[in-house]
């Protein structure tokens, strides 16, 4: 798991996570975003912050572990958009206070 800094919008945070295919279905995948993002707001933050993923639409099971982290899908996040577009991609966001 990373997180990516944005530098203009200084409180978003992009996060970036790969599940070994051997411990796919285990349901780890949103355990790991909830851990994550806890700790980056814990650790690493002292203010409010929004982090958000990219998923390509197809990938179905990492859609719904965002979900179950809490995370909610977004299409509002103008940087993002034409990746989103050109790749047939999701994006999800979750804001924490």
């Amino acid at each position: 798991m990373r997180f990516h800094f944005d530098i203009v919008q200084k409180n978003v945070y992009e996060i970036d996570l790969s599940i070994a295919r051997h411990v796919r279905g285990q349901g780890l995948g949103s355990v790991l975003l909830q851990q994550g993002v806890q700790a980056l707001s814990q650790e690493y933050v002292q203010r409010p912050l929004l982090v958000k993923g990219i998923v390509h639409s197809t990938n179905t099971a990492s859609s719904k572990a965002f979900v179950r982290a809490g995370f909610q899908e977004c299409d509002s996040i103008s940087a993002m958009l034409n990746f989103i577009t050109a790749h047939n991609a999701r994006a999800f966001c979750l804001s924490v206070d």
